[in-house]
């Protein structure tokens, strides 16, 4: 059943199984049989809602190449762990990243930071989703913008900025459009507002 799964969710370059109710045991079960996912050729990972924990997570990460474009891991559980391996595999070079989306995936403040450091590594990155999460620091977001050279669209619908943490984000976001080398603006999406 999950191998039928795989096979109507992989297309070309495109892995979409979301919402496919695979799980941490299965997904890495079907990432090693090369018959099935050939993870070479992956470079867009859509894994919205497949029940992931961290086990899912450090398979799916030890499954990632370098040509990756696109990490969707949305509304699954990315705890400490998980961020963990996660950003060690972007320092070590995913130099064709584009987006990533951890939306609703419980993140905390520390899982945001450590992951704000790993995409500064990321050079192509032009688009974060982070909706839906536990955020109330965007000290660390700031920094982001501020440091990273092409990223133009930080989506934070539906977190706990306050003042403080609203602050902090857009600060970083001054930076960045201060800086003679970083002429691109970026869109932050309803930060202010709980929907």
């Amino acid at each position: 059943m999950f191998a039928r799964t795989i096979q109507r969710g992989c297309h070309g370059t495109e892995l979409d199984i979301t919402a496919s109710g695979l799980g941490d045991e299965q997904l890495e079960a079907l990432l090693t049989d090369k018959t099935l996912v050939n993870t070479d050729e992956i470079t867009h990972w859509r894994l919205r809602e497949c029940r992931l924990t961290d086990a899912g997570i450090v398979a799916f990460v030890a499954a990632l190449r370098f040509n990756v474009e696109l990490i969707d891991l949305s509304l699954n559980r990315l705890s400490m762990e998980g961020t963990q391996v996660l950003v060690e595999r972007m320092r070590n070079c995913l130099p064709r990243l584009r987006v990533v989306d951890v939306s609703g995936t419980g993140m905390s403040d520390a899982s945001a930071r450590m992951l704000s450091l790993g995409l500064l590594c990321c050079s192509a990155l032009l688009r974060l989703d982070m909706n839906n999460n536990s955020l109330c620091d965007g000290t660390e977001l700031g920094h982001l913008c501020a440091g990273h050279t092409v990223l133009t669209r930080l989506s934070l619908r539906r977190n706990f900025l306050g003042g403080a943490g609203v602050a902090a984000l857009f600060e970083g976001i001054l930076q960045k459009s201060r800086s003679p080398s970083n002429y691109r603006r970026v869109e932050v999406f309803h930060v202010l507002f709980d929907e």
